[in-house]
């Protein structure tokens, strides 16, 4: 939350004046997402959507492994990671020990596979 308490995670509660626009972003994995406001009512959800992330699956060959740059490392065949949507990110494939260059890809809701031919 812009100004605000930080770090909060699911379930969590905060005391906000009424009538008052806050901002808040989602950060998952080393990612943040763009800022979203809302208006403070009785009652308020800070609510995240499908929109908002994308859970990435990595499609690389058995006995590789894929880097996010900043985030998460050594994820392997299958392995799912979340992704804020609109974050352009950077990664990398290491195969029988050798490592690609940084590859970039943007995180859009739905489409989000990390993928090596």
């Amino acid at each position: 939350m812009r100004y605000g308490p930080q770090n909060l995670v699911n379930g969590d509660a905060v005391i906000l004046p009424l009538g008052n626009t806050i901002q808040w972003r989602l950060q998952v994995n080393g990612f943040s997402g763009s800022w979203k406001s809302i208006t403070v009512g009785d009652p308020c959800e800070l609510n995240v959507s499908e929109t908002d992330y994308c859970i990435s699956e990595i499609q690389i060959p058995d006995g590789a492994e894929v880097d996010i740059r900043y985030s998460v490392q050594n994820l392997v065949n299958g392995a799912l990671v979340a992704l804020p949507v609109g974050n352009t990110i950077q990664w990398r494939i290491t195969v029988d020990g050798s490592t690609s260059s940084w590859n970039s890809m943007v995180v859009e809701s739905g489409n989000c596979v990390i993928a090596y031919p």
